[in-house]
């Protein structure tokens, strides 16, 4: 599926060197995801960018891949959400290299 239009909904990343998230405000609190990054230093950079940049509660659903991730979140109270289904059509594998992403866009439009 083309994701061009979900990306243009969810407005201007927050990008630094080797990654890249969004902040989508839902009302009570801002989901931070996607996050995309070539390291985990740099997924931590993008989720410490988005999160200042807002006001509010914040949340970060990690991909529990990353287990030091998932508690360096759980530590700043960046609170995750309940484990949220990977949704592709047909069975098929998430486009792209799964080591870059660290947390999905986890809210349905």
């Amino acid at each position: 599926m083309d994701r061009r239009p979900l990306l243009a909904q969810l407005g201007t990343p927050f990008v630094v060197d080797g990654g890249f998230a969004f902040g989508v405000d839902i009302g009570h609190v801002t989901v931070i995801g996607p996050v995309v990054a070539v390291s985990e230093e740099a997924a931590k950079a993008v989720i410490r960018g988005v999160a200042r940049s807002v006001s509010g509660e914040v949340r970060v659903d990690p991909d529990l891949r990353f287990p030091s991730l998932t508690a360096w979140v759980r530590e700043r109270g960046l609170a995750p959400g309940a484990l949220a289904p990977r949704l592709v059509l047909d069975g098929r594998a998430l486009p792209g290299d799964p080591s870059m992403r660290f947390a999905p866009f986890t809210r349905a439009l």
